[in-house]
């Protein structure tokens, strides 16, 4: 799998979870975010970003949950070096 393959495969994973996964699973799995903030509609926004070769490299994942702590939506961002 190539990486761009391997992105598609974390958007499919992602969106299967939308609805079912709730922030204990994220902090098991993938630790503690970088960042965290809240919506206008009180929902928690977390943020886990990596960045390589003095920022030339990186990635950014972006989860949305409910007030609940449901997973309602995500965001990433992939930044190869050029």
């Amino acid at each position: 799998m190539n990486l761009e393959q391997r992105w598609e495969a974390f958007d499919a994973e992602r969106r299967q979870e939308i609805g079912v996964k709730t922030k204990d699973y994220y902090l098991t799995e993938w630790g503690k975010p970088t960042k965290r903030t809240k919506s206008s509609n009180d929902e928690d926004i977390w943020i886990w970003e990596f960045s390589g070769y003095g920022g030339a490299q990186g990635w950014r994942k972006t989860l949305i949950f409910t007030p609940d702590g449901v997973l309602k939506d995500f965001h990433r961002d992939y930044w190869p070096k050029e």
